[in-house]
This record gives structure tokens, sequence and C-alpha cells, in this order.
């Protein structure tokens, strides 16, 4: 069993307070706690946007394992950590797995891990252990750290062995989470070659070790796990973390802010972050403070005036957060001044490279090549022919900040009224551009039917849904400009699909709307896809009318199954 203390300082109270759902996540670590406690060694790639949630999950299922007493040895490691040399990384990996497995087995006087990462006390514990692959593993790091030149290969494979070695000598499985894995690269700056090579033997050589790798720079991350000319290329299975659902992000409001009770409020919580977890918590402990210290009502316009103190004031946590991330991805990106005008202009409207490139005054290879430093630091993403941000809070406070615009922890409602205006008008375009581009990926994604058989359920329907073969796949417009269709497709059956990618659920009027404009091109299917999922009322019309539905999650699903990748 886990000591509070360790506890507490793992996954502290105020973490697990407000850890919410996450359940179709939970649900799969704990498939794969069942199938590595029957011999059946894991592999799983788990990223998502910073702070999007990964690690508070990561924490939430170890937690849960060594409260019920798991067989197995859990081991978390942040790589940030220890990449900051291979000496220190080989002390840290092999140091961070001692630490754990002393937990596991029920020593948590040992909970501090500071212990583990001097060598002399490291060695004072390791052996304490009386295992022979721990005496050999420590007594060969000792050896080569007392060396002026010590050899960085050898202690890269050994720090990387050590898991195996452990957990087989135990007769445990381990479970090995290492998060930020994409840091591990920075070990090249020491000349260490073809470490993602050197990972992936490892990796194959260890039957008694599973592995949760977890990444926040996604862009990177993806194409270590993903590109079909990297070493770990269909090693892993992915999980990639999305926002919260409108449900979901109004759970964790009422956790954080129970005053929040006004529906109007917290679906413009829902609106205004996205359901990103940290900036939905930001937003309702701003909430709180206004209506408790200036005695204001929990309504859609406080929350409104939230956003804007947390988000334009050097006091507030979105603040902070969006300053944090655009001066480290800056700092990663070479082109600090261009990159920031590009920046600055993205935040007015999705651009295509052309225009950017004629605002600029630069040639448009050279604008490509700076979208590219963007797309690689995860500041950017492309959606068709444009360019836009991959996160609209950080696009609005870009926006604003970088013109000057900031307001004090306290101000007056009167300071708020004309950044009020601004707010809906800027977030109303964001969505409406979104919108355009999420249009052209779905379209995209009808091309690639061909005949394939889907699980119903991306679809919002029973058993399987046999994906036709399409010639053409337009948008449709009437001549009189009244009816507009985002996408008609058109093969051996004809499908009507509309697109509303925007923070709110889906309503049975939409639905009703839907069909009542495609009902003269007598279409065999009628697809509706909502970014937020569909209000009760509107599945159930939906069901009885036999109309496909589908959310974020499941688009995204859909999209790999067929072969289109694009960005959240």
């Amino acid at each position: 069993m886990i000591g509070e203390r360790m506890l507490e300082r793992f996954y502290p109270r105020d973490q697990r307070d407000i850890f919410t759902n996450r359940q179709r996540e939970l649900t799969l670590l704990d498939f794969l706690k069942q199938e590595i406690s029957q011999g059946r060694p894991q592999r799983l790639a788990v990223w998502g946007l910073r702070r999007i949630g990964k690690t508070l999950l990561i924490k939430e299922f170890f937690t849960r394992l060594l409260s019920e007493g798991w067989s197995g040895v859990p081991v978390y490691i942040n790589l940030e950590r220890v990449v900051s040399s291979p000496e220190n990384f080989a002390m840290g990996y092999i140091g961070w797995t001692l630490h754990w497995c002393r937990i596991s087995l029920g020593h948590d006087e040992a909970a501090l891990p500071g212990r583990y990462f001097d060598i002399q006390t490291l060695l004072t514990q390791g052996f304490a252990f009386s295992q022979k692959s721990v005496e050999k593993a420590l007594t060969t790091l000792a050896n080569e750290l007392a060396k002026e030149k010590p050899n960085r290969h050898l202690l890269l494979e050994l720090a990387l062995s050590f898991p195996q070695d452990l957990g087989q000598e135990l007769g445990r499985p381990i479970l090995l989470c290492l998060d930020e894995f994409q840091e591990i690269l920075a070990l090249e700056r020491y000349g260490l070659k073809d470490i993602l090579a050197l990972f992936r033997a490892i990796l194959q050589e260890s039957p008694d070790v599973s592995y949760i790798l977890a990444g926040s720079a996604i862009t990177v991350f993806q194409r270590m796990v993903g590109d079909h000319q990297s070493p770990l290329f269909a090693q892993l299975e992915r999980l990639p973390l999305s926002p919260f659902t409108p449900e979901d992000t109004k759970a964790l409001i009422a956790r954080v802010a129970p005053e929040i009770t006004d529906a109007e409020a917290r679906q413009e919580s829902v609106r205004l972050t996205g359901g990103h977890p940290s900036y939905v918590v930001s937003l309702a402990r701003r909430t709180r403070y206004l209506v408790h210290l200036n005695d204001l009502a929990p309504s859609a316009e406080t929350v409104r005036y939230a956003f804007l103190v947390d988000t334009l004031s050097p006091d507030g946590d979105i603040y902070n957060f969006c300053k944090y991330i655009y001066d480290v991805s800056l700092q990663r990106a070479s082109g600090y001044g261009p990159l920031k005008a590009i920046l600055q202009l993205l935040a007015e409207r999705d651009e295509k490279p052309s225009t950017l490139a004629r605002r600029l005054k630069v040639s448009r290879p050279t604008v490509m090549g700076y979208l590219r430093n963007l797309e690689e630091v995860d500041l950017i993403c492309k959606e068709g022919d444009l360019y836009r941000y991959h996160d609209p809070v950080l696009r609005f406070w870009v926006a604003m900040a970088t013109v000057g615009i900031e307001v004090g922890p306290f101000p007056r409602r009167e300071e708020l009224a004309g950044l009020v205006a601004q707010l809906d008008e800027r977030f109303q375009r964001a969505s409406s551009e979104l919108g355009l581009a999420k249009e052209f990926e779905v379209r995209e994604i009808l091309r690639k039917f061909q005949g394939q058989e889907v699980p119903g359920e991306l679809l919002g329907s029973p058993g399987t849904v046999c994906l036709p073969l399409f010639r053409s796949v337009e948008p449709y417009r009437s001549p009189d400009g009244q009816i507009e269709i985002d996408a008609l497709a058109k093969g051996d059956e004809v499908w009507a699909v509309e697109v509303k990618w925007r923070n709110k659920e889906a309503s049975v009027t939409e639905l009703r709307r839907f069909v009542a404009k495609t009902r003269e091109h007598a279409p065999h299917r009628l697809w509706f896809i909502s970014k937020m999922g569909f209000s009760p009322a509107a599945r159930t019309f939906a069901q009885e009318r036999g109309i496909l539905i589908s959310d974020q999650v499941s688009l995204s699903q859909l999209a790999r199954l067929v072969g289109v990748g694009f960005g959240p």
C-alpha cells in the first residue's frame, strides 16, 4: 500500500480532488494492467497538448495500482529531470527505478527520492536490495562515473537495460512510464547516435517490462512513435488525449467552483476554454474569486469577466501559462523576430503561406520554413491550405498581450466592457475559421472511403458501417444562395454531411434543419458532425431518423482508420 506522505509528494491532495472522468482512458489502462499481470507486456504512447492532463491521468492510474496492492512494480520517470547529461540520465533512470521498487515492496520509509541521485547513497540503498542485477549495475555505474571520460554509450545502455534485469530477478512485471519521452533526444547533443534504435532494441528484449511513453511536444513525439522511418514505428499502441467533453468540463467546474450552478455560466466556460482542463480550472477559480470578493453573481457575464482577468492580467494563471508556452516555444525555434510576426498575423486570422509571404514581404519558401519551425514547437498546425493556432486561448492571449493590452487583478467592470466585445468577436471569428478548416478535413476523409468496414459507434450506429466509394465530394450551395451543405458525396450512395465545429453541443433543432435542407437531394445517408457532441434530445432524434453522428473523438478515430492525418 502506498504511504500518505509518498502519495502527497507524488500526487497532491488538491490534484486528486479535482481529477475528473477520463473513464475511457482509465478503462484502457486497467485493461493493460490485466494483460501485464497475465504475462503479456504492453507498449502504449500517450500524447496531448501541454497541461491537457496526461501526467494527471498517469498519476491517478499509478495511485490506484499502488493502493490496490498490484503485484507489479510501477515506475514513473519524468525525463525532463534526468537528461541534462548522459551521466545524470544513467544515475537518474536507475535511481528512480530503485525508488519506485522500494515503494512497491512496502519500504515507504525510503519515500524521499533524493537519496537515489548521489552515487554513494545510491550504492548504499541499492545494495540493500541484495539483488545481483542491482549490485552489478551499480558497480558498473560507479566505476564509469569515476572515470575522467566515461563510456557514455555504455551508461545509456546500462540504464535502459536496468528495469528488465531488475524485473526478471524480482520475478515481478515492471510498468515503466517515461513522461516527456521526447526529451531523450537531448542526449544526442553528447554525440550519442541512434538513441531510438537502441531504445527499440531494449524494448523488444524486455519481456518483463511494459512501457507507457508520454509526451506533450506533439509534433516531435508523433514523429518519434508514428513516422514510418522512426525505429519506434508500429511498436506502440496510441492514446491521444483530447480536451474534455462539455459534460466532463461541467463536472470539473462543479468540483472546482460549486458556486457556478447557472447552466449558461457553465456553457460559457466550455466555450471559452474549449474543454482544456488547465484553463477550465483556472477560469473556475477566478470566477469564484469574483463571486466572493466582488459580490458578483455566478453568471455567464461573470465568467467572461473572469476569463479576461485571468488571461490579460500578469497575475492570472492563464496569462502566465500562455506567456510560458509562447516564450519557451519561440526560444526553441529559430528565427525569433519573423516567428513573432507570423504569430501576431495568425492571431488575427488563419492564413495561407502565400498571404503571409506577401504581408511579411518575404518569399513563400522562406515563410514555409518559418511555419515548419512553428509547427515543430506545436504553436500552430495546418488545416487544408490554412495555418492556425492549436490553442484558441493562446491565440487570444497573443492577439491582446503582444499589443500591450493588460488589466489589473481587480479591474472595474467599465474597464472590461470594450474587451468583452472583442472577446466575443474574436472567439466567434476563430470558431468560424476553424469550422471552415474542419469542413475541408471532413471532405478529405470522405474521399478516403473505399468500402471499409468500421465500428458503428464512430458514427452513432449499432454494429458496423460500410463506407461507400464516392465519385465526387464537394460542398453544395443552391443557386439562390439560401441552402448550403458542407459536403455532398455522390457515388453508389449519396451522403449529405453537416459540420458544426464549436464549443457547444448540437441541438435537435439543428438536426431538424439539416434534414429539411437536404430533402431535395434524397441522400441515402445523413451524417452530422459536432465537435462537442449532441444533446440527449438530438441523440434520440438521430437514432429515430437513422442519422449518423460523430463528435471530435470519433471523427479523429475514423480519420486514422481511413488513413487521413490532421492536427487535433
